[in-house]
């Protein structure tokens, strides 16, 4: 089985990251060929209509050799119908096709209703009408003529329902685990911080995003003794020119007056380092967004798991459904700092992962979801 995979790579990306260690995974356990597209999806979005579509009909015809293309579906990775046209004519040439949801389509479209019987209202919803059309041209048709679409959680399978995807074509994989990380010798976060043994240092991993709760991690220290500290792992993504969250986040902390208890490293692109840093931590934070995490899965999170560091999360849809399975994370019981604070005081520093996380990283490791996944190919 020979299958081609659309999808990011060999750039700072999440998702290139995420199909990378599948395809590690497929080669390493011998489970059929595996190539990448000629061309990135990011690379192809930045071009005009007509060199757009002389990339893709690049990438159909390297499809030729291959018995399945594997497409990484992200909203952003698609510009105008795209994602729509590559499917359309890969199964024009007989190909099967599966594409991996990390969205929910109700994250970025409701569906329009009219909010009066006004001229305003009616012109509004008009508009909106225009929007949702051209969503579903542009993406949910290319999802109900794939074969199969792969997603990590209830929330987005019912979102595709919701859409009118036929629930059979839809396979439920959660998202991989990775493979324990080797230990590093890093002081440096704690250093930064002046954290003594005694102290409690936190994390937050991952690009600033105004989804992941910052501002919630840094409140959450007004509540706990003078001994917690914060690092935020990470920093803006290098294509990203969302500024302003980064200077709200710094305005927060000095308003707090909590200069000496908080530390961002900023952008984090070798990742030995980033492993290093995130296991000088004593626990890692995820007190992630209601809606938008509702339906999206955290890499982010497995990092934690990985790294032998546990994690402390707001109750998130997804999240929810992961302690379902194993209680391998500590829920918040409310999706607030003050009570992200308390869970972080019942920890205690060095404690490690707890025996369900460790069983969790193994049952869900990326080798056993690869398997997964080769079945469903």
């Amino acid at each position: 089985m020979r299958v081609l995979h659309l999808t990011t790579h060999n750039e700072d990306c999440g998702i290139a990251k995420y199909q990378e260690q599948y395809v590690d995974s497929f080669t390493r356990l011998g489970l059929g060929e595996h190539e990448f597209s000629l061309y990135s999806p990011n690379e192809i979005k930045v071009k005009s209509r007509n060199d757009r579509r002389k990339m893709l009909e690049e990438i159909i015809t390297q499809a030729e050799d291959f018995d399945i293309v594997h497409i990484q579906h992200e909203f952003g990775f698609y510009s105008e119908d795209d994602f729509t046209y590559f499917v359309r004519s890969v199964k024009r040439k007989g190909k099967k096709v599966v594409v991996s949801v990390h969205t929910a389509p109700n994250v970025i479209m409701g569906k329009p209703r009219l909010g009066g019987f006004g001229p305003r209202s009616f012109a509004m919803y008009a508009r909106e009408l225009i929007k949702f059309r051209r969503f579903m041209r542009n993406h949910i048709e290319g999802f109900l003529q794939s074969d199969i679409l792969l997603v990590h959680n209830n929330p987005t399978k019912s979102s595709l329902e919701s859409f009118g995807v036929k629930s059979e074509k839809i396979s439920r994989i959660m998202h991989p685990v990775p493979m324990e990380r080797k230990r590093h010798d890093s002081n440096f976060i704690r250093s930064q911080l002046k954290a003594k043994k005694e102290d409690f240092v936190f994390s937050i991993i991952g690009f600033l995003h105004k989804n992941k709760g910052v501002e919630d991690a840094v409140r959450a220290l007004r509540y706990l003794p003078d001994n917690y500290k914060l690092a935020v792992i990470g920093g803006l993504h290098p294509f990203s020119n969302e500024v302003r969250i980064y200077n709200d986040i710094a305005d927060l902390v000095d308003k707090l007056n909590l200069r000496d208890r908080v530390f961002i490293t900023g952008f984090i692109e070798n990742d030995d380092l980033l492993d290093g840093y995130i296991q000088e931590s004593d626990a890692c934070v995820y007190p992630y967004d209601k809606d938008y995490y509702a339906s999206v899965s955290s890499g982010s999170l497995n990092l934690s798991f990985a790294n032998g560091v546990p994690a402390v999360a707001y109750p998130t849809t997804s999240f929810k459904e992961m302690v379902e399975v194993y209680d391998s994370i500590n829920l918040t019981p409310t999706f607030a700092y003050y009570e992200l604070a308390k869970t972080l005081k019942s920890l205690q520093a060095g404690e490690g992962l707890s025996s369900d996380a460790k069983k969790y990283m193994k049952d869900y490791s990326w080798d056993r979801q690869a398997e997964k996944v080769f079945k469903v190919y």
